[in-house]
């Protein structure tokens, strides 16, 4: 029905394509290229059963920024979306990972550029995915954790983790909406600066525990500051309601003995919520 080829993209430096179905019909097409001076980017195209072009032309941008993208990866939602992976030179992961919905946008608690999966590790050899039949994912990669002190052998590993339609393995941030892909902040960046309630995030992100994490309160009612592991599970947690109104910032997770990896911060007063992921390292 398409009666020949079909362009999608007359980009430069294009590489890496990968495709899965879609349930309607039709594809999702994932690849790298350079057409902006940042360095290699991903996009992202779904074709309908006519061949035509669903999503922006030329592509959605699925992440732009500056940097090296490796082993792209790619597998269907079991709708018309997809999820991608794939390994990356920033410093706050390695591992980063997308989830675009049916309409080419980043669907909400998924990053802009990527969310990362893994922290800044010795260097990422591969990654692979594959759908759990749930409408998720698991990712699997191989990286060089750990580096044997006054030696120059590596400890070569292979590690996983379970996407989920909100974001990696973490409970859901607030039920519904999706933010535009083009533009679209990371889970609880929505709320900007001069908000009533806000959580701006950890500083530095990537940081050690006992680096500041800020955030506005509204009122002086309850409020709790936690901190969550990729399985969901409480970590840390504070009350800061009794700060009152107003912007705050308190070492988070100070003292606590945790490993380094992804972790959700979840800032909760009344019926409001907002997170934002953070990155310990060593």
């Amino acid at each position: 029905p398409w009666g020949g080829a079909v362009r999608v993209t007359s980009a430069p430096g294009l590489d890496s394509l990968r495709v899965a179905p879609c349930r309607t019909g039709g594809a999702i097409l994932a690849w790298r290229d350079t057409r902006r001076s940042s360095g290699e980017q991903v996009f992202a195209q779904r074709l309908g059963r006519n061949g035509r072009a669903a999503w922006r032309r030329g592509g959605v941008p699925v992440c732009t920024a500056p940097g090296r993208r490796d082993c792209l990866a790619l597998v269907s939602d079991g709708r018309n979306g997809a999820y991608l992976t794939w390994a990356d030179s920033r410093p706050a992961g390695e591992v980063f990972a997308a989830h675009v919905g049916d309409d080419g946008n980043l669907v909400r608690g998924w990053e802009r550029d990527g969310t990362p999966v893994c922290a800044a590790l010795s260097g990422v050899i591969s990654v692979q995915m594959v759908s759990d039949g749930a409408g998720g994912a698991i990712v699997a990669w191989t990286d060089d954790r750990r580096v044997y002190p006054g030696t120059h052998f590596t400890l070569r590993t292979t590690q996983a983790m379970r996407l989920l339609a909100h974001g990696p393995a973490t409970p859901p941030p607030t039920a519904g909406a999706i933010a535009p892909l083009a533009g679209a902040p990371g889970p609880g960046a929505a709320n900007a600066p001069g908000a009533a309630f806000a959580l701006r995030g950890m500083q530095p992100n990537p940081g050690r525990p006992g680096s500041v994490i800020r955030f506005a309160l509204a009122d002086g009612t309850p409020a709790s500051l936690d901190l969550l592991d990729v399985a969901g599970r409480k970590v840390w947690s504070r009350e800061v309601g009794a700060l009152g109104a107003g912007e705050h910032s308190v070492r988070i997770a100070d003292g606590a003995q945790l490993p380094p990896g992804v972790y959700l911060a979840r800032l909760e007063q009344g019926a409001r919520i907002a997170t934002a992921h953070v990155v310990i390292v060593r």
